[in-house]
């Protein structure tokens, strides 16, 4: 084989396997991107927004942005064996107004991503505030009713505590007193029958003394008039001897 020949057949293979090259990079750009739809047109930051895809590849991998594929994938899923996946996302806190939902396979392919326009509204002012702070729990109606009633019982039975305390106290106070007095008493209300029961030994000692002193005058007296007799008699005698001598 000539050196031309050769020459003929690499140039025609090269320009062969462009070819297929080139068709295949044009079949793979020209995959059938779906469509998509939302299920509102509208939402506030922070809520949940839900995407249906249809007529995309069965089994491929599709990712969901917002506004450009250089952001990064708000879902990524694989749509099923009929080319359709169901996307919920949360809206994330960018600038109110028109924004777009973008959908394409990942990879991501030189061919026209899918889009639906999402246009994001600004929460009030005070549903921001609401939001931001715990809301306090709203009775249930009728539980205002008993709650006031309850309330009014609770401030009666309270007064009439503060009312009856000072007797309370008093009470208590007379309690103690007499409590601590009763031993007192009991010592008073004993003390005539002790004395009752002692006033005979008294009398005996009355009588016994008076009986001792008694006792004692007349032995005094007859001692005097025995000194008196004596006396008398010695001076008889004495005066029996003067006369005598």
């Amino acid at each position: 084989m000539t050196r031309r020949v050769r020459a003929a057949a690499l140039v025609f293979a090269m320009t062969a396997a462009g070819g297929i090259l080139g068709a295949a990079a044009v079949a793979y750009a020209c995959i059938p991107v779906g469509t998509i739809e939302l299920d509102r047109s509208e939402a506030f930051a922070g809520e949940t927004v839900r995407v249906t895809g249809r007529d995309f590849v069965s089994g491929a991998e599709v990712e969901i942005h917002l506004d450009s594929l250089e952001r990064a994938a708000v879902w990524s899923g694989t749509a099923d064996a009929l080319g359709r996946f169901e996307a919920p996302f949360d809206v994330p806190k960018i600038d109110p107004g028109t924004h777009y939902v973008v959908a394409h396979y990942h990879p991501h392919t030189s061919g026209e991503p899918a889009r639906a326009v999402l246009n994001v509204v600004a929460r009030p002012a005070r549903e921001e505030a609401t939001t931001s702070t715990k809301a306090e729990p709203r009775p249930r109606p009728g539980t205002e009713v008993a709650a006031s009633a309850g309330d009014r019982a609770r401030r009666v039975e309270k007064a009439d505590r503060k009312r009856t305390r000072p007797a309370e106290r008093r009470a208590g106070k007379a309690r103690t007193e007499r409590a601590r007095s009763a031993p007192e008493r009991e010592v008073a209300e004993s003390q005539p029958e002790v004395n009752a029961a002692a006033a005979p030994d008294d009398a005996r000692l009355k009588t016994a003394g008076s009986n001792t002193a008694g006792w004692l005058e007349l032995l005094l007296t007859s001692v005097v008039v025995v000194a008196a007799f004596a006396g008398i008699g010695a001076f008889v005698s004495r005066r029996k001897r003067l006369v005598s001598h």
